[in-house]
């Protein structure tokens, strides 16, 4: 089995207790998937250094979409799979995140 881990981008500046909702479109077929995220604050000179920042995946699920195009002969479909997920804020602070995609193929 092989394995990749990409990082596939940045948030920055979620206040604490929100949540995100957000999409990677047509992730490659047959393959098995994660997301992490690696939540950040570098902190500030008025603010300081010492900050503890949380950051959750409260929800990852699969989509299937098939869409349908006249061909010249007969119908075509397109297949797309998505990952759509939920980032959470669970700290008292706000913070910045990276997301990463794990692939298992």
């Amino acid at each position: 089995m092989a394995l990749g881990v990409y990082k596939i981008f940045s948030v920055f500046n979620m206040p604490a207790g929100n949540s995100g909702t957000y999409l990677w479109n047509n992730v490659p077929k047959g393959k098995a998937y994660h997301i992490d995220v690696q939540p950040f604050y570098p902190g500030s000179y008025q603010e300081g250094y010492n900050h503890t920042v949380l950051a959750e995946v409260t929800r990852v699920w699969r989509r299937y979409r098939s869409i349908q195009k006249k061909g010249s002969i007969g119908v075509t479909v397109d297949v797309h799979e998505d990952i759509q997920f939920v980032v959470k804020n669970v700290g008292a602070k706000t913070t910045h995140f990276n997301v990463y995609l794990v692939v298992f193929s």
